[in-house]
């Protein structure tokens, strides 16, 4: 049996002391007492006389050793049997000197020490030296005292001696190595328990503190305001942009690294008394006290920012980031350290919703803001499962025949108390809380069950948000959504952003290939307002682009961005749709210019699914247009013409 498992695991160093004696010495009597009681008897058995006062010494001394024995292996009784003990030899003793026989007040004296010894586990080193050292004296005045001792009765005094002798001088080595092996886990138990306290307040991947320790420094920081108004404090709430584009593209590992190195050059953005706190994901909080005034939080928040300006080398890879930054002051008004994070956390989004890469000073006007977010964010939630979210739909027309083409898919909100809400009061928020995945499922599922009643000549396009695209097994979902409703797959299109597909080229060509395989179309919405570049459209499998309705508004003063993406799309094979189209002059211009399609309110407004139905059955022939006849004139007379 090894030292370690009689002591038991590291964590269990407390009481580990009288576990150890306790053990070995019960180890050792499990042994010893029975051989040191037989060891006794042959030796008073050859004895020149026992008497009565022998037997009973003999007898109440023996049982005694054996009950301190059975007593001292359990630690609930240890104290109660030395007490016990104590008084059994006590007795020993006295009927010894009641003899007045040197022998038997030796032989009382080593019954009471035998007894102390064999039940005194928790005896500590130098006691149990001084018992050996008793028992020495005790067997070596036997031997004296009785010089007529024949050999069996000088070898039965010697194997006592060595017994007991042996049993202590023992006791003491492993109380010695008791003692090193405590100091040892001792230090290891102090170890352990600094770094278990270091994890619980500390991030593990940066090694900044954590929630737990920022929150304790923010709470300290509202009591000294408290107690000294003039105590000038600030928070600062920091987010990476578009880091999960890092993760996405070069991996996790990369963009742990990258989380790392922030945090290394945050840290020399400020003081030592300072704190700089990582919340998770690439948030980061820094608690800046004993302020000035605010003209130090601006110059602290513009060292931030220039941290970020040159690019961060990580794992092979230089990554360019910027930080969006919120800023709370403190004041006697907050009187928990949540709500200094919450007004934060608004600025940072506030920086974010204004183009990124800045600072934004939290002011009330914004907690409004925030919470018609959170309204919204509720009332989305609310609205997906009570299926208040309605799909509207416009004509693509050609405009050479003045035919219906398609028709594009609009989302709407039937709130049951503001009434019918434009997509532009809901999809941003959508966006950022992720329930656009859900809620551009719905809007796929409803549009391919509403075309199906169209005839088969006429296609449906549909908007699909980055999430949607970006996510682990999009294209198999948004497929499955259109195979299960049973519209043909060739007559569905769905229309993306340029940002999107240049967010992570080589991901986009993979989604891209996945959505030709099932038959899907795929149309870049927005053209012209994203990398402004034509040399990434080689690069993926597209059917056709819709250019921004900008350049269409712009066309009777420049024409040429038009112009070229019409040839572009010739070259390429592409067809193309003008966004915008509001009047009989911007009809006439594209028409000249040989482009193909168009969409706009000069055609119709988005319409319910009853009311598209009504007009797709009423225009049978498929001409949805009068004939044009004064250049700059709306077709707003168009009973198919109607508001939302």
């Amino acid at each position: 049996m090894t030292l370690d498992r009689l002591i038991g695991p590291p964590d269990a160093v407390v009481g580990v002391t009288d576990r150890l004696r306790a053990r070995l010495i019960s180890a050792l009597l499990l042994a010893a007492v029975p051989l040191g009681w037989f060891a006794t008897l042959a030796w008073l058995a050859v004895a020149d006389s026992l008497g009565p006062a022998d037997y009973s010494i003999l007898a109440v001394g023996n049982t005694g050793i054996l009950l301190g024995y059975l007593l001292s292996r359990t630690s609930r009784f240890r104290q109660a049997a030395l007490l016990a003990i104590a008084v059994v030899h006590a007795c020993c003793w006295s009927m010894a000197l009641l003899q007045t026989d040197p022998i038997d007040m030796v032989f009382g004296l080593q019954f009471t020490v035998v007894g102390v010894a064999l039940a005194g586990a928790t005896l500590p080193r130098t006691e149990t030296l001084w018992v050996g050292l008793i028992n020495l004296i005790a067997c070596t005045a036997i031997l004296v005292f009785e010089p007529e001792l024949g050999l069996p009765e000088a070898q039965g005094a010697l194997g006592l001696l060595v017994f007991i002798t042996g049993l202590s001088v023992t006791s003491a080595l492993l109380t010695e190595r008791d003692h090193h092996t405590l100091q040892r886990r001792s230090l290891e138990l102090r170890a352990s328990q600094e770094q278990l306290r270091h994890s619980a307040l500390h991030d593990e991947l940066t090694g900044l503190p954590n929630r737990s320790l920022l929150a304790d420094r923010l709470g300290q920081a509202l009591t000294l305001a408290r107690r000294r108004p003039e105590h000038y404090f600030a928070v600062l709430f920091l987010d990476l942009d578009h880091f999960k584009v890092v993760n996405d593209s070069l991996g996790h590992h990369v963009g742990d690294r990258l989380l790392v190195e922030v945090a290394r050059r945050l840290r020399t953005c400020v003081r030592p008394g300072d704190t700089i706190a990582r919340l998770g994901g690439d948030e980061f909080i820094i608690l800046l006290t004993d302020l000035a005034d605010s003209k130090d939080v601006e110059r602290v928040t513009a060292r931030v920012q220039e941290v970020f300006e040159a690019p961060f080398n990580v794992a092979g890879h230089e990554v360019q980031t910027t930080a969006s930054v919120g800023v709370a002051a403190g004041e006697l008004s907050y009187t928990r350290p949540e709500e200094l994070l919450r007004d934060a956390d608004t600025a940072m989004y506030r920086a974010k919703a204004l183009g990124r890469s800045r600072t934004e000073q939290f002011e009330a006007s914004m907690r409004v803001k925030a919470l018609a977010r959170l309204g919204t964010e509720i009332g989305i939630r609310q609205g997906l499962d009570e299926d208040q979210f309605v799909v509207h739909y416009q004509p693509i027309v050609s405009l050479g025949t003045r035919k219906i083409l398609s028709f594009e898919a609009l989302v709407r909100w039937q709130h049951p108390e503001a009434g019918l809400v434009g997509p532009d009061q809901f999809i941003q928020v959508a966006e950022e809380t992720g329930l656009i995945e859900q809620l551009g499922a719905h809007v796929l599922e409803v549009a391919c069950r509403d075309a199906c009643q169209w005839p088969s000549s006429i296609g449906l396009h549909v908007n699909v948000s980055p999430r949607q695209f970006r996510r682990r097994g999009g294209p198999q979902q948004l497929a499955k959504i259109v195979s299960d409703s049973g519209i043909e797959p060739n007559r569905v299109t769905l229309e993306l952003t340029e940002g999107i597909l240049m967010a992570d080229p080589e991901h986009s060509r993979v989604m891209l290939d996945a959505f030709r395989e099932s038959g899907i179309r795929i149309d870049v919405d927005d053209f012209g307002t994203g990398y402004s570049s034509l040399a990434y459209l080689h690069q993926f499998a597209l059917d056709g682009l819709k250019v921004d309705q900008s350049f269409v508004a712009a066309l009777d003063t420049r024409d040429d961005v038009v112009r070229s993406v019409v040839a572009l799309c010739q070259g390429m094979d592409l067809r193309l749709t003008a966004e915008g189209v509001e009047t009989e002059a911007q009809l006439i211009k594209l028409l000249s210019l040989d482009c193909e399609r168009g969409q706009g309110w000069l055609f119709g407004r988005p319409k319910d699914a009853a009311a598209t139905l009504a007009m797709v059955r009423r225009k049978a022939s498929g001409r949805y247009l009068a004939q044009v006849t004064e250049p700059g004139r709306e077709l707003s007379t168009d009973p198919d013409i109607g508001g939302l």
